[in-house]
């Protein structure tokens, strides 16, 4: 029996057992048949492959969608884009402060939080634009960081609040779609009540 390396936990595992993603690509063998690219996994590891998966594509999405409002909020074109700057992004991503390193993974502020307070800080940025002038376009978005770092905190709080506002407003949706049951309640009935002997 053939083993073969699980993708995730990188453990052998057998060839036969394994669950198989196949990829075709654009490259062709001698035989002419298209080249195909195999990964392999333990079926206990499939789950966590493919929420993996789901997760970073989720976070290359909010960084796409960071990347085009600095542009446009700097007035950047696509090509012009300095990749250190990158390097920054992930830093506040991944909970790294300025002068200390952490280790830890994607344990920071979101990508679609710095984009809130990039939306925030915009009239501050194009602002200090007019006010100074930049001899680098990474020194401009340095300048324009350091102004959106101030207001992560005003992004962070106002998130939670639509978060909030979201959840209560959710509550209330269901509340009036399955009203409660019967919310009568029978008075309790006193010791000296005469009304029973009435009858």
């Amino acid at each position: 029996m053939a083993l073969v390396k699980c993708k995730w936990c990188e453990e052998k595992v057998e060839k036969e057992s394994a669950f198989v993603i196949e990829k075709q690509t654009k490259e062709k063998l001698k035989s002419g048949k298209q080249k195909v690219l195999r990964t392999y996994l333990h079926d206990k590891c499939v789950d966590a492959y493919f929420d993996d998966k789901a997760f970073k594509e989720r976070e290359q999405k909010q960084l796409d969608s960071l990347r085009d409002t600095i542009m446009e909020i700097h007035g950047i074109r696509p090509e012009d884009f300095p990749r250190h700057f990158y390097q920054l992004l992930q830093d506040i991503r991944n909970g790294n402060m300025i002068g200390r390193q952490r280790k830890n993974y994607k344990s920071g502020t979101e990508y679609r939080i710095i984009e809130k307070a990039y939306l925030l800080a915009e009239s501050d940025i194009k602002w200090q634009k007019l006010k100074k002038s930049f001899d680098t376009t990474l020194g401009e978005l340095k300048y324009g960081l350091a102004i959106v770092r101030d207001k992560l905190k005003m992004a962070r709080d106002r998130d939670r609040a639509e978060k909030q506002a979201r959840k209560i407003a959710k509550a209330g949706l269901q509340k009036e779609i399955a009203p409660d049951a019967n919310n009568f309640k029978k008075k309790d009935k006193e010791d000296l009540d005469i009304t029973d002997f009435l009858d």
